[in-house]
């Protein structure tokens, strides 16, 4: 028999006791007499629970053996000072695998600059060291560190990341892990789990419960948490933020039975976004958390978002590393996991990749319906159309460009903040007309083409008609400065104004007919027959018939809405900061709404079939009958201003691969 197993079995008969000698002491003394021990007077006379002293001196944090601790307890009540032995044998780090089996896990791969804060101490993590329950790991720049738990499991602290390691435990097969991401990127590879096992990972509003899978999670800069699924399940929540710990405890049980209800289980090929909550949080009543509730962003899930996974590449590199290190047993599984992953392509993608291309700012793309060739207008003033094959023609118009060009019958017209609307053949790139427009034509104020006109509102607080060959056919000043695009309904073309004003203005004459308040700044538009539809600041969205002249409806988006509103036949289509996309009736009735899981920047568009949105980073497809999301493809950072459709294809510009056309 060993010492470690002598050991065990004196403790195992002791804790089976419920009266102690000093004879029992003695048997554990002089297993260790050979032991040279330092123990404090403070820690001799304490009288406090033992159950999580640590030592001073070490490197080493370990927490007392179940058993141990009682018989110390006890012993020290009994005034022996084996009990100050004990105590300080089983905290010293002696060595003793007793324990620390299970308590620690093992960095079996560090590159760059990895640090760990125990408490107080800071140190530098090198291969072979062992991490503890609470230790909180540092990386740096193109740094990462690899850990395993008894060969089960492994996870990846990725770069510019800080992990607090909160649960590490080991009993007989069992294990029970925890980890917390307070900045960055985790990656995780968890082996099957015995029987009474328990893995997580959480961040400060979001956890994720786990069961033999691989998977990888990201903390965006505002508090946005990202779940991608490689292979296996997880199961998703919100949780309540720890600087909330003091909420009344039936608020808490309320928001934790919501979170409970909204929990979704992300499989493999899926992703899963979940905004921060703080803001709803705050100051949250039992007489406000009905209407709060309504506003929490619960986890949003993308079925299906296998190709370009924006972890792909780094989950990659790190299961090849854990292969090349030979950290287990799991490896087989590990391999299995990769080679069966589903390899998603979408059909037809395409990528143009030319250096001028990327180095586009918040550029626009245009394409015909017919999709032979596909034109990019930089805001700082240069157009490139190419067939994807080469550049077929460039221009420069002169000046930048903020505001969506239009391609209408072959013909793209450009407005610029040099005060110009210039037309183009979009098939050889010729200039056909370039006009004046006293005042630049801003990013939101047109200009748009409507019944064989252009109209185009500038920073001076003029709106064009000009006709499709150039000519000025009226400019109207429309007395005030202009906040959102303006739109033709009727005979009427409406023009939005600093004060939530509506100005209606005759499409014949230029003159101006009607005078339209609403209760706050009017940030999007559209129109269908006689009814305008108008979204201000803070969210909702009104129904106006100005025949009628008075709003039929209204509808609360729960978040401020983007500045694009799509009308459609006879429904409307939007998308709320949140990441909310709806698809109202013209009556306004919900017909549906889909949770895309992070900020819509772009879009929608429509076409016959679907909606097309995007955020900084993910495209997403909405199946336009029922809401969901069919299929997304990671293309971060997506760098356009706009998604552009042809008949068959759909337009994405991304800052690291370029244009990128996908078959619809």
């Amino acid at each position: 028999m060993n010492l470690n197993e002598e050991i065990k079995m004196i403790i195992e008969e002791l804790a089976s006791r419920k009266k102690y000698s000093t004879s029992d002491s003695d048997k554990l003394l002089h297993l260790f007499s050979n032991v040279e021990l330092n123990v404090p007077d403070s820690l001799a006379r304490s009288e406090q629970d033992p159950s999580r002293f640590r030592q001073q001196d070490s490197a080493k944090k370990v927490y007392l053996f179940p058993q141990a601790m009682n018989i110390a307890r006890n012993l020290r009540r009994a005034a022996l000072p084996a009990a100050a032995v004990i105590i300080v044998l089983i905290l010293a780090g002696t060595g003793l695998d007793l324990f620390q089996r299970g308590s620690s896990a093992t960095a079996y791969a560090v590159r760059g600059n990895v640090e760990v804060m125990r408490g107080s101490d800071r140190m530098i993590l090198k291969k072979g060291d062992r991490v503890y329950q609470d230790d909180l790991i540092i990386t740096g720049d193109s740094s990462f560190a690899d850990f395993t738990l008894n060969r089960t499991i492994r996870l990846r602290c990725q770069n510019n990341s800080r992990v607090i390691m909160k649960e590490i435990t080991l009993e007989d097969k069992a294990a029970r892990f925890s980890a917390m991401i307070r900045q960055g990127s985790l990656f995780l590879y968890i082996d099957k789990l015995e029987r009474g096992s328990m893995v997580s990972v959480t961040t400060p509003e979001t956890e994720a419960v786990v069961r033999g899978t691989l998977f990888g999670v990201r903390l965006g800069k505002k508090g946005a948490a990202t779940f991608e699924v490689y292979d296996g399940k997880i199961r998703v929540k919100n949780r309540i933020p720890d600087e909330y710990s003091n909420m009344d405890t039936a608020l808490a049980e309320k928001l934790e039975s919501f979170y409970e209800k909204n929990s979704y289980v992300v499989s493999r090929n899926d992703y899963c976004t979940i905004a921060p909550n703080s803001a709803v949080l705050k100051g949250l009543t039992e007489e406000n958390i009905t209407g709060r509730l309504e506003k929490i962003s619960i986890p949003a899930v993308v079925p299906g978002a296998v190709k370009n996974f924006t972890m792909k590449s780094e989950v990659e590199k790190f299961v090849t590393d854990a292969i090349k290190e030979k950290t287990g047993p799991g490896l087989r599984e590990i391999k299995k996991a990769i080679s069966s992953r589903d390899k998603v392509e979408l059909p037809g993608e395409k990528v143009f990749n030319r250096k001028q291309i990327r180095g586009f700012t918040s550029p626009y793309i245009v394409s015909p319906s017919h999709g032979n060739y596909v034109i990019i207008i930089d805001s700082r003033g240069s157009i490139i159309a190419t067939d994807l094959k080469r550049i077929i023609w460039k221009q420069n118009p002169g000046g930048e460009i903020s505001t969506r060009p239009i391609l209408y019958r072959n013909i793209l017209y450009v407005a610029t903040e040099t005060e110009r609307l210039t037309a183009y053949n979009a098939d050889s790139g010729t200039t056909i007309f370039s006009v004046p427009l006293p005042g630049a034509v801003s990013s939101f104020s047109g200009p748009f083409q409507q019944g064989g006109s252009l109209y185009a509102a500038t920073t001076r607080g003029h709106l064009y008609r000009v006709s499709l060959n150039g000519k000025i056919i009226w400019d109207a000043d429309v007395g005030g400065i202009i906040t959102a695009a303006p739109f033709k309904a009727g005979h009427l073309v409406f023009v939005p104004l600093k004060g939530g004003v509506l100005m209606g203005i005759d499409c014949k004459s230029g003159v101006k007919i009607l005078r339209v308040p609403f209760r706050s700044e009017i940030i999007a538009t559209a129109a269908l027959e006689n009814n305008i539809y108008v979204s201000v600041k803070g969210g909702h969205l009104y129904s106006f018939n100005y025949y009628m002249d008075r709003i039929l409806w209204e509808f609360n988006t729960e978040a401020g809405i983007n500045q694009c509103i799509v009308a459609d036949n006879d429904s409307l289509y939007l998308c709320n900061k949140k990441g909310a996309v709806f698809r109202l009736s013209k009556s306004g009735e919900l017909i549906w709404k889909a949770e895309t899981g992070e900020a819509v920047r772009i879009g929608p568009e429509i076409d016959d079939r679907y909606v097309y949105v995007a955020g900084s980073e993910v495209l997403q497809v909405i199946d336009r009958s029922t809401g969901d999301i069919i299929w997304a493809i990671g293309l971060s950072p997506i760098t356009a201003r706009n998604i552009a459709l042809s008949e068959n294809k759909i337009y994405v510009l991304s800052e690291k691969r370029g244009l990128i056309v996908l078959k619809k």
